[in-house]
This record gives structure tokens, C-alpha cells and sequence, in this order.
């Protein structure tokens, strides 16, 4: 839900007098209108831009929710930021946990944490975040430089409203590069599985805000493959619903996951 600014007025008037039996007058200024800025109450949202590692401007997408969990990923496959923001006055502040990819592809993105940062910087509502992004524990040497983010609000974005009626339904994605190809369910009630052809399950669960925004929390998501001991345990995460996409980003302690669906 954004907050709209108030507006405040302000008139002023200024009299005047003469003596001897002059005429007098008074002059009213125009009115002079002021526009504070009201903080918002949430940052939900689709946004894109550029996180830059001090040498290269890379891609990132991220998400908000009404409740603002905080997803991202950046660089074609380069990693993923998982957090909760805090916002007071239109500032913003976050700890994150970071990803960097282990496999990725056109559809799928795979990554493993290495460490923590500390994300801080200014919201303009509805229209963008600036932020930098300072690495604080982890591998040594990961970033040592602070990122710079910007990020612009999408407002072409179809916001079509937290209803599991828009989220329900068949989703398929195929990799054409490496042959990788997903399927999952999404019923009535948000309850999220699917597979993909290398062995991997998945399961969760999707959570309507407050009926406003078509970014929802993930909760309780769960991976496992059978033909190795990776997991996923209890992660959490977004799922933007994106006209005939939808993005699943999220993530427990140890893994990450972002995928790209297509609804059927």
C-alpha cells in the first residue's frame, strides 16, 4: 500500500492603510502550496537496475512484499540477496544474507551463501531505491569494496492484486541451452510443488498480503534431489506474479534458488 503525500496550503495576507480619508487596499499573495514527503508504510514492489561491484555494472531484479521481504538477483546467474527490510522515514535498511551461483541458466539459477551484508540507503515511493550494499561477514575478501544499488520502481508492471486465483494454476520452464526443464503446481489455497527432470522436488507455500500487490511471501519451501544430498529446509522467499511469469526467489541459510515459470 503506498501512502499518498499530503498537501499542505499556507495563506498568507498583508494589509495596508492610509490616513486623510484615502482609500485603502490589501494585497493577497498567491498561495503558496507545500508538498512534504510522507514516509511510506512499505516499499512493495517489482524493481530493476544495476548493482556495481566497483568495476562492473551488473543487472539486478528484486522484490518487496506488502511485508517487505526483500529478493533479488543479479548478473545473469551471478547471485542472489535474501533479507527483511526496515524501513523508517523512507530510509532503508536490511540485513542480508548473499548467494553466489553454483550453476544457472536461462530458467534457473542456483546459488550458495557466503557470508552476510548489511544493505542501507533511501526510498522514493513508487519510484526507486538507492542503497549500498556492505559486505560484513563471510568469505574473506567476498566484496570488500561497499556495492552500489539502483533500482527503479516498475510501474508497467501488471499489478493485478494478491488473489490465489491469479496465482493458481500450471507452470512449465525449459532450458534449451542444457536441456533443463521444470514443472509445478500452484492450487487455490497457495500451496506450491514441482519437480524438474534431474531429480529435484519442491514444495511450499505462498501468502496473500493484503489483496494489493501481486508479490507474495514464500514460506516453508523446501528442495531435495535425490541424486545428491542437496536441500533446501524451511526457506523463505517471494513469488511475483508478473503477467505470464512468475519469479520464485528464495532460500534457507545454507542454499538459494531463482526461477523463471511460465504459466501454461
Amino acid at each position: 500500500m503506498v501512502v499518498l503525500a499530503t498537501l499542505t496550503t499556507a495563506l498568507y495576507a498583508c494589509g495596508g492603510g492610509g490616513g486623510g480619508g484615502a482609500s485603502s487596499s490589501t494585497t493577497t499573495p498567491a498561495a503558496v502550496v507545500t508538498t512534504p514527503t510522507t514516509p511510506a508504510t512499505s516499499a512493495v514492489g517489482p524493481y530493476n537496475g544495476t548493482i556495481n561491484d566497483g568495476t562492473n555494472n551488473l543487472d539486478l531484479t528484486s522484490f518487496i512484499s506488502q511485508n517487505n521481504q526483500y529478493a533479488s538477483y543479479s548478473g545473469a546467474g551471478y547471485s542472489i540477496y535474501l533479507g527483511k527490510i526496515n524501513l523508517k522515514d523512507n530510509n532503508i535498511t536490511s540485513a542480508l544474507t548473499d548467494y553466489s551461483a553454483t550453476s544457472s541458466n536461462t530458467i534457473h539459477l542456483k546459488a550458495a551463501s557466503i557470508g552476510s551484508s548489511t544493505l542501507s540507503g533511501a526510498l522514493v515511493p513508487t519510484t526507486s531505491i538507492s542503497a549500498t550494499d556492505t559486505y560484513t561477514a563471510g568469505v574473506s575478501n567476498y566484496h570488500s569494496n561497499p556495492y552500489q544499488i539502483k533500482l527503479k520502481f516498475l510501474t508497467d508492471s501488471a499489478i493485478m492484486g494478491s488473489s490465489f486465483q491469479n496465482l493458481m494454476g500450471n507452470y512449465t520452464a525449459i532450458d534449451s541451452g542444457t536441456g533443463e526443464s521444470l514443472k509445478f503446481v500452484i492450487t487455490g489455497a497457495g500451496v506450491i510443488s514441482g519437480s524438474d527432470n534431474k531429480g529435484c522436488t519442491y514444495s511450499g507455500q505462498a501468502t496473500v498480503s493484503n489483496g494489493q500487490s501481486n508479490i507474495y511471501e514464500l514460506n516453508n519451501v523446501s528442495v531435495s534431489c535425490a541424486n545428491n544430498n542437496y536441500i533446501i529446509s524451511n526457506g523463505l522467499g517471494v513469488i511475483a506474479n508478473q503477467a505470464t511469469n512468475i519469479f520464485l526467489i528464495f532460500g534457507d541459510t545454507n542454499h538459494a534458488e531463482g526461477l523463471i515459470l511460465t504459466k501454461n
